[in-house]
Parts: structure tokens; C-alpha cells; sequence
């Protein structure tokens, strides 16, 4: 069984579906939409990476990603990162995570 690869996704998420199609195509691994109903039992054995993608999560209208930063899927994202899973942002994705702290 192949490990997989996390995108989560947020209202304003652009390039989401391509991210995950280059990734499925181009790395050993299984690409998925974060779901926390599905995926909050996965250890780091299972997990690849996390790979957050860019665009306007939320609008943007206070500050790039504060408020995608306060989701319950960033909080799993953040607890996953202290089990030293490799966590990827770009773009907003990159602000996202900044947001989050990490």
C-alpha cells in the first residue's frame, strides 16, 4: 500500500485538482483531498506529506490565510507536523502555514 500525499482544500483553494494530478503522475505516492473523517487515524507511517496548495483561501479579506490557519484541518496538519511529516505550502499555502506558526 502506497503512503499518501494530504492536499487540504479551502473555500478560494485554486489549482487544488492539478496539484493533486502532477503529484499522483509524477511521485510515488497516493494523492487525496484531505478528509478528516478518513484520514484523522493515519500515523506518519502512512502519510508522505502534506502539500497545501494556493489561491484566496477564504477571500483573503483580513490576511493571507488567517483565517484557513484556525481550521480544524490545520490544527490536524499542525499536530502531524510534530511527527516530522513533510509539509509543503505554496503561494497562500506558504502564508497558511505561516499563519498557523509553522
Amino acid at each position: 500500500m502506497k503512503k499518501k500525499t494530504l492536499i487540504p482544500v479551502f473555500p478560494g483553494t485554486n489549482c487544488e485538482k492539478e496539484s493533486l494530478l502532477w503529484i499522483s503522475s509524477n511521485l510515488d505516492t497516493e494523492a487525496e483531498f484531505l478528509d478528516l473523517e478518513k484520514h484523522s487515524k493515519l500515523t506518519a507511517k502512512e502519510i508522505d506529506a502534506i502539500f497545501i496548495p494556493g489561491g484566496f483561501s477564504y477571500g483573503d479579506y483580513l490576511r493571507a490565510g488567517a483565517i484557513a490557519s484556525r481550521t480544524k484541518e490545520m490544527a490536524f496538519i499542525k499536530e502531524k507536523s510534530k511527527e516530522n511529516i513533510p509539509i509543503l505550502g505554496i503561494c497562500n499555502g506558504f502564508q497558511i502555514l505561516c499563519e498557523t506558526g509553522l
